[in-house]
């Protein structure tokens, strides 16, 4: 299944916002439901978490594991390092913080591609704002 992403709406299937009832019925049972640390429900398929903001209960962010295929905007993700380096040049701007690779004018998160450690590489697409309460210590990305 390709899943589409849009920057700062969440999945064309699920925007973000979309309350736990309905995102349960557009994608189905998840294998495995919980909270994490923050107390957040997050919700496993395979393939891929959605978290739910834990005041509002609604869907707030998507993480994808290495290899799954998405589609960001309107372009096919590819997972290479070239490929993920490339989302950081269309983005213009990459920035660095606690080893996630953040790029705000897409409205996703990398991981794993600082160190190129392809099994630890996943992208989140997250709502505007998530990341704003750790702007003073991100730093410039200047690649590995």
């Amino acid at each position: 299944m390709l899943y589409e992403i849009r920057t700062y709406e969440g999945l064309k299937a699920c925007p973000f916002g979309t309350s736990q009832t309905s995102f349960l019925n557009t994608l189905g049972t998840p294998t495995l439901k919980r909270k994490n640390r923050s107390g957040e429900t997050v919700f496993h398929y395979d393939g891929f978490i959605a978290c739910f903001d834990k005041v509002t209960q609604e869907f707030r962010e998507a993480t994808f594991a290495c290899d799954i295929p998405i589609q960001l905007n309107d372009s096919q993700v590819n997972w290479s390092s070239e490929g993920l380096k490339q989302l950081c040049v269309q983005d213009g701007n990459p920035l660095q913080v606690y080893g996630t690779i953040v790029l705000l004018h897409l409205g996703v998160s990398i991981t794993g591609l600082s160190d190129d450690e392809r099994e630890l590489r996943a992208l989140s697409a997250f709502r505007r704002g998530d990341w704003d309460k750790f702007k003073s210590d991100f730093r410039p990305w200047q690649g590995p």
